[in-house]
């Protein structure tokens, strides 16, 4: 990865300093114990949230004594248009 790229991350990641926090918040308010179901599922359910919001999908395995699983799959990268000289 170039400099460019690490830049523009670290930029974005600053820019989304606020928001990072209050989803942290809002994760660690949860009573989510490993073996409180409902809590854990409250935290999948929250994280689900932020990321469809980002356009990240995700799809919920449900479990019947622990808390649900979840899979984010981010969208394949754009396939080139063209060659650049």
């Amino acid at each position: 990865m170039g400099i460019e790229a690490r830049t523009a991350i670290l930029e974005h990641l600053g820019r989304q300093h606020q928001a990072m926090m209050a989803l942290l918040a809002d994760l660690v308010n949860i009573d989510s114990g490993s073996y409180n179901k409902r809590g854990v599922d409250a935290v999948g359910e929250r994280l689900r949230a932020y990321l469809e919001t980002a356009g990240i999908s995700c799809e919920t395995f449900p479990n019947e004594t622990f808390g649900d699983c979840m899979a984010a799959r981010f969208p394949p990268p754009a396939a080139p248009t063209g060659r650049s000289c």
